[in-house]
């Protein structure tokens, strides 16, 4: 089974993990992100398999999260709206 690397190739977090899987010889696929969104009941699932919180799979420092003011946004939503 192949692991499922959602990720930006701009991104340098993104290039380490799979900078990582390629050390350990651990099989995965990439999927541009920008190209191809996983949907929100994929985003869920990761979350859950991930033991994170969905608010928490945010990237913070990325340029929509400024333009779309994501952060002001995060206090009213519920887990299901991230």
């Amino acid at each position: 089974m192949k692991i499922k690397l959602y990720g930006y190739k701009k991104c340098a977090t993104c290039r380490k993990a799979e900078q990582y899987l390629k050390q350990k010889e651990l099989p995965y696929e990439f999927i541009e992100i920008t190209e191809h969104s996983p949907s929100a009941n994929q985003l869920a699932k990761i979350a859950e398999l991930a033991g994170v919180a969905p608010k928490k799979m945010f990237n913070t420092s990325g340029e929509q999260y400024r333009l779309l003011k994501i952060k002001e946004q995060l206090p009213t939503l519920t887990d299901p709206e991230y």
